[in-house]
């Protein structure tokens, strides 16, 4: 995603639907760090400035074992 400011955003993968609502997911390895989140937010305001609704944001935890959150 290239904002109106010129920076560039890369979630690792947008679901949309015909309704143009919106599932953010994005895969991380390691531990949970608070800007993770901060990031999701980040994609949801420019996603919302496109006309796009965020129905859900979520980040899995791929790891030794896989940990599923709901942002």
């Amino acid at each position: 995603i290239l904002t109106s400011s010129g920076q560039i955003l890369r979630p690792d993968r947008l679901n949309i639907n015909s309704k143009n609502e919106i599932t953010i997911i994005d895969y991380k390895t390691g531990g949970q760090k608070p800007y993770h989140k901060t990031q999701l937010k980040d994609y949801q305001l420019v996603l919302n400035t496109m006309d796009y609704t965020v129905a859900k944001s979520i980040l899995v935890y791929i790891n030794d074992s896989v940990d599923i959150i709901e942002v």
